[in-house]
């Protein structure tokens, strides 16, 4: 069974605001991927 999962998450801030978020699969459920997690944010911003 293949299930596709994925999310939009939407903030509105008045400026810069550093965040910590944690959006990646646990290590543990990596070998169940059949692609490579991808994240991307608008505006282009580094992530780390």
């Amino acid at each position: 069974m293949k299930i596709k999962l994925g999310f939009d998450i939407e903030f509105e801030l008045p400026g810069p605001t550093p965040m910590i978020l944690m959006l990646y699969v646990h290590p543990s459920r990596q070998a169940d991927l059949l692609s490579e997690e991808r994240i991307m944010v608008e505006p282009n911003v580094p992530l780390h």
